[in-house]
Order: structure tokens, then C-alpha cells, then sequence
């Protein structure tokens, strides 16, 4: 079953739900396409598994950087780190977190809104707590948390649609362009 739920995020993410079949998931697996039935009673259900998969490999991903002992910047670059070397290794559970929930009709796929919703909010949360680790220790002006948050993701999202879209990345280069970015700013020193 983990298998075919690995699949399907693969699958899922490539071609997003509409456009995935379960035929081409059941031959990723190696097996007959009746075989995920047993398993999954449809599509939504397969997604919604893999869905699952994606959101808890981030958490764990938060989680892991939120508890090392390491300063405050140095968990930024390592978030970006991840983050940028997660396109390369798990490029399409990213694609699912990250590029495909504003396709779901809220009234079909209420569940699964309300699964990227949690998953989103875990994901913040967890982000939250490093940045108020970064106001304790002064290293952060005071700034609404909410903001801090949200530029984090959306300088991520921003460029994580630009790998997707053909660009290639040297993960080294944008750790060191956006975490300068994110913990200094796009301005000169001085240039005030």
C-alpha cells in the first residue's frame, strides 16, 4: 500500500489530480490497475493519502530543523536549504504542497481543502516558533510574526514555481541569495 500511495504522490504531482489516471499510477507501482481498488475505493482517496505523505514529510522536515541547536540564521539557511534541495529529491510531494490546492472546488473537495488548510497551518506554526526563537535571542526587528511568516513561504512558493517552470537551480546559490534576502533585505548597506 505505501508503495502505490509513494506512486501516486509522484504521479499526482507531475500531472496534478485532474490530470493523473490510475492506470498510470498502477503501472508506476508494477501492478494491475484493479490492485489499487483493494487498496484506495478512488482517486480522491489515493490523493488524499498521498497528500498526507507529502504534508507529514514537511513536518517532520520543520521539525527536524526547529529542534537543532543552531542559531537563529542558521536555521533560516537550513530551512531554505531543504527546502531548495527537497525540489531535487521530492520535487513532486512539493509540487502538491505547494502549487496544487487552489485547483479544488471547495464544495467537491472540502476534505481535502480542509487537509491542505491543517497542513498549512501546522507548517506556519512550526516556522512561528523559529522566528520567535530569532526575537528572543534580538536578532529579529520587531515585525508582526504573521509577516515574517508569510514572506518566508512566499519568497519559497515564488521560487519554487520558477524551478518548476524550467528554471535550474544551483541549491548552494539560492541558499546563500535567499537567506541574504530573507535575513537582510534587498537594500545596500548605507544605501538609506
Amino acid at each position: 500500500m505505501r508503495e502505490i500511495v509513494k506512486a501516486s504522490l509522484y504521479v499526482f504531482g507531475r500531472d496534478g489530480f485532474f490530470g493523473a489516471s490510475m492506470e498510470e499510477i498502477a503501472n508506476k507501482c508494477g501492478i494491475a490497475k484493479s490492485s489499487i481498488y483493494f487498496y484506495f475505493k478512488d482517486k480522491k482517496e489515493l490523493f488524499k493519502e498521498a497528500l498526507k505523505l507529502a504534508l507529514e514529510k514537511e513536518e517532520k522536515m520543520l521539525k527536524r530543523v526547529k529542534s537543532m541547536k543552531a542559531c537563529f540564521e542558521d536555521k533560516i539557511k537550513s530551512l531554505i536549504r531543504q527546502y531548495l534541495s527537497g525540489l531535487n529529491q521530492f520535487k513532486e510531494g512539493m509540487r502538491l504542497l505547494f502549487l496544487y490546492p487552489p485547483q479544488f472546488d471547495p464544495h467537491e473537495f472540502g476534505e481535502i481543502r480542509d487537509m491542505m488548510r491543517k497542513g498549512i497551518e501546522k507548517r506556519e506554526n512550526i516556522f512561528g516558533e523559529i522566528i520567535k526563537e530569532g526575537f528572543k535571542q534580538g536578532k529579529i526587528k520587531d515585525l508582526p510574526l504573521k509577516y515574517c511568516v508569510s514572506s518566508f513561504f512566499g519568497m519559497i512558493f515564488s521560487f519554487m514555481r520558477s524551478v518548476y517552470l524550467g528554471e535550474k537551480i544551483n541549491v548552494k546559490e539560492g541558499v546563500n541569495v535567499l537567506s541574504d534576502i530573507y535575513l537582510n533585505g534587498i537594500l545596500k548597506r548605507g544605501a538609506r
